[in-house]
């Protein structure tokens, strides 16, 4: 086992860590949080990754991207993000696809969604035979929603199809926080020897600080 994992050893297990090499996990949508979830993610252990965005980085990526600088404006996010992974490891199997998200999809362990709009997370869900892990980030508050295979709690998540419109502000910290909650989620099941253990849920958590 390469050196980067040693200290992961501990908080999991060596035959956890070896169920981790294994697995193949799609991240749709390299923004803020897919970003640094898939970041998360290769450190852990998971290096077998799909990474699905269509946008280039523009000057408000700045403020929360954790792969967006003066240079990279205009650049796809999902080869600066597959740039950065292999630049911490570069032996792991990254595929980045330029596309809002995909019309079908072989089989993955574990699919991310990190989109922010309805009508994506329907069409996810629609076409995902695997479990998915889907974080919402509004305000002060992060929901981690699990849908398990068979299920259609994406859908009933977001009965409304019309688009978000989001508050204008919204820090860097929030989505490094909803992406580490994400990983946390993504890591303890990913780790399971058995999938039969998937089962759908659905946590939301407080940010522990606000502006007032």
């Amino acid at each position: 086992m390469k050196s980067i994992y040693t200290r992961n050893i501990g908080a999991l297990s060596l035959p956890q860590q070896r169920i981790l090499f294994t697995r193949t996990v799609c991240i749709i949508g390299c923004g803020g949080i897919g970003a640094s979830a898939a970041e998360l993610l290769l450190r852990a252990g998971v290096t077998s990754l799909l990474l699905v965005d269509p946008a280039r980085f523009t000057e408000e990526d700045l403020n929360r991207h954790p792969f967006a600088t003066a240079s990279t404006q205009g650049k796809f996010k999902v080869t600066e993000t597959k740039r950065r992974l292999l630049a911490i490891q570069p032996e792991a199997s990254i595929t980045a696809l330029k596309q809002a998200y995909p019309t079908s999809l072989p089989s993955y362990d574990l699919i991310l969604d990190c989109t922010d709009q309805p009508s994506a997370h329907h069409a996810i869900g629609a076409v995902c035979t695997c479990p998915v892990l889907h974080a919402k980030a509004y305000g002060y508050l992060v929901t981690i929603l699990l849908q398990a295979p068979n299920e259609e709690r994406l859908a009933a998540a977001y009965p409304d199809l019309r688009p978000i419109r989001h508050p204008a502000g919204k820090l860097g910290l929030w989505d490094r926080y909803a992406a580490s909650l994400l990983a946390a989620h993504a890591i303890a099941h990913l780790k399971l020897e058995e999938p039969s253990a998937w089962e759908g849920s659905e946590t939301t958590y407080t940010l522990p600080y606000s502006v007032k």
